[in-house]
């Protein structure tokens, strides 16, 4: 199944605005490329996640025949 580009970049989207706030209420300048490394850490992780997902899936299907 496709998924679309929102789909795999909303959680690092909504991570580096998160992490924004954070910097601004902390009152510290903010980091931008160290928060948007960290979004693409988190992006990458979901998409890893979502691949074992359905690689675990795949041979449940294949033990189940």
């Amino acid at each position: 199944m496709k998924k679309s580009f929102l789909f795999w970049t909303l959680p690092g989207l909504v991570y580096f605005l998160v992490m924004l706030l954070i910097d601004i209420f902390r009152d510290q300048p903010i980091d931008y490329i160290g928060n948007l490394i960290q979004t693409v850490f988190v992006i990458i992780f979901f998409r890893l996640c979502y691949w074992a997902e359905g690689q675990l899936r795949k041979k449940d299907k294949e033990s189940d025949y």
